[in-house]
């Protein structure tokens, strides 16, 4: 839900509505508004850069988990895990 809600409802709504209720009905300065606006929307879009990460993150677990049978750490590993595998 996270990759259709966020995007095309949240996200759309925010980049298609907020100048229309923030200037032109609201009391929000235009100028205020064009300065603010990229930031804001960066923001939104890394977010949702994050999401998608994060979902195919847990994709891949879940599909090593499915196929292999087993479970498999993907973070970076760690320096006492060689120390494990010598002895």
């Amino acid at each position: 839900t996270r990759l259709y809600i966020f995007p095309a409802v949240i996200i759309k709504a925010v980049v298609t509505e907020t100048h229309e209720y923030l200037v032109v009905k609201g009391t929000v300065d235009p100028a205020y508004h064009d300065a603010v606006y990229l930031m804001f929307y960066g923001g939104l879009f890394a977010l949702l850069f994050l999401h998608v990460t994060w979902f195919l993150i847990l994709l891949r677990i879940g599909w090593t988990l499915v196929s292999k049978g087993e479970t498999h750490d993907y973070s970076e590993h760690k320096s006492g895990e060689s120390n494990k595998k010598d002895s």
